[in-house]
């Protein structure tokens, strides 16, 4: 996750890999983080905006968060149980 504050914007990645973005408020907020199983974990560092993963700097810059990638509309239309 990297956070511009001046910006006021917002960007996650998981394992480098960009996966969306948001506008945030100026306001205080609590951010929360849970993992799926016991092997998981959640890192917490202060890293140089350089060794942002450069998809997601671009996007915190540029404001654009839509999706990694569209679903199209034969897999919005699969259910894997039908």
């Amino acid at each position: 996750m990297a956070i511009d504050l001046e910006m006021r914007r917002v960007v996650f990645d998981l394992n480098g890999e960009y996966q969306g973005g948001d506008s945030i408020s100026k306001e205080p907020m609590w951010i929360i983080a849970s993992v799926c199983s016991r092997a998981d974990k959640i890192e917490v560092n202060r890293s140089p905006p350089c060794e942002m993963p450069l998809e997601s700097r671009s996007r915190l810059l540029s404001g654009d968060f839509t999706p990694p990638f569209e679903e199209s509309e034969e897999e919005a239309d699969f259910d894997l149980f039908s």
